[in-house]
């Protein structure tokens, strides 16, 4: 009979429960394959008044599935700020 401590049923429970063990998959969401970041920072830089909605239908029209969220996050991490509201209040 083998002698069982808390650090190895905590290991059992990890690959058994989560289905991982420690250190074999990174938790949280996979990062944006960087061919996709740079199609939308082109897009952007290309046409400049389409919003995140807008960059998120075209790259779906291409077959990339991507969200608002994730196009916003790689235009703020390469220096875009976010479109102008502002213009349309106060005009041209």
């Amino acid at each position: 009979m083998q002698n069982v401590n808390d650090s190895s049923v905590l290991k059992v429970v990890a690959v058994v429960v989560f289905g991982r063990a420690s250190g074999l998959v990174s938790p949280g969401v996979p990062k944006t394959a960087s061919d996709i970041q740079q199609l939308v920072i082109r897009m952007a830089r290309d046409n400049p008044r389409w919003g995140y909605s807008r960059i998120r239908n075209a790259l779906h029209d291409l077959g990339h599935e991507i969200g608002r969220n994730t196009i916003k996050q790689s235009l703020l991490e390469n220096g875009f700020d976010p479109f102008p509201f502002s213009i349309f209040i106060r005009g041209f």
